[in-house]
């Protein structure tokens, strides 16, 4: 359809609903479609968050998948890089961007409502 570039992915985790929502941006670099905007939403469910990989459409998803990866725990089948990218590479936390991920700091529990 011409959507040659995917400009984002974003996940967001819907725990009352018990899914990831995984939101994806593409658009054009065809001068006919410039400022054509293309959003696709995709839900997997929140304990087994898994979907394919995007990299055969567009190659520059590795690293929004792996991204995704890291901070909500979505597995992109197909992905060959899902590794660490923000975190420390021995991190072995939950993923910091659900909503049930609790904040440590110096030994203190923090809950941010």
């Amino acid at each position: 359809m011409g959507f040659d570039h995917l400009a984002s992915i974003e996940g967001i985790d819907w725990p009352q609903d018990g899914v990831i929502e995984v939101v994806y941006h593409a658009e054009s670099y065809r001068e006919d479609l410039r400022g054509v905007l293309v959003e696709i939403r995709v839900r997997a469910p929140r304990d087994t968050p898994r979907l394919p990989s995007l990299i055969d459409v567009w190659p520059n998803a590795i690293l929004l998948e792996r991204e995704t990866w890291e901070m909500l725990g979505v597995v992109f089948e197909g992905n060959p890089d899902l590794r660490q990218l923000l975190l420390p590479p021995d991190w072995s936390g939950p993923p910091p961007l659900r909503k049930d991920f609790k904040v440590v700091e110096e030994g203190v529990y923090v809950d941010v409502e």
